[in-house]
Parts: C-alpha cells; structure tokens; sequence
C-alpha cells in the first residue's frame, strides 16, 4: 500500500497558529485506489516546519505581486 499526496492546504487557525491539513489516496501495488480523500491534520508546533511554512508563504506572495 502506498498513500499519495491529493491535496494540502496551510491555515490560519483560530490562535494564530498555523494549521496544516492534506488528503491523500491510498493505492495498492497494482495502482488500484483502495481508500481515497483521507484527511488529516495537524497545528504546526515544530520550529523547523514553521521556517518552512513562512518560506513558502514568502515565495507564494513574491509570485502572486510580481508585476
């Protein structure tokens, strides 16, 4: 079995924390979909993934106010 990235979003939440939340599919070994749209989440407490997160968010504003 392998589980394969649908969809993942980064949040705001309510505390000012940042949210991660992503969907998956699980296939097997043949590509066959066995489970799909998993969701899980998570509040991002690690410091290293937070750098990542404002790096990201960083990039994302830089494209989307690029003239």
């Amino acid at each position: 079995m392998e589980n394969l990235l649908t969809q993942f979003a980064i949040l705001n939440d309510a505390t000012g924390k940042k949210k991660l939340v992503f969907a998956y599919d699980v296939v097997d070994a043949s590509g066959e979909t066995q489970k799909s749209n998993q969701r899980k989440s998570f509040v991002v407490m690690d410091t290293e993934m937070q750098t990542l997160i404002e790096q990201l968010e960083t990039k994302v504003k830089d494209i989307m106010n690029a003239q």
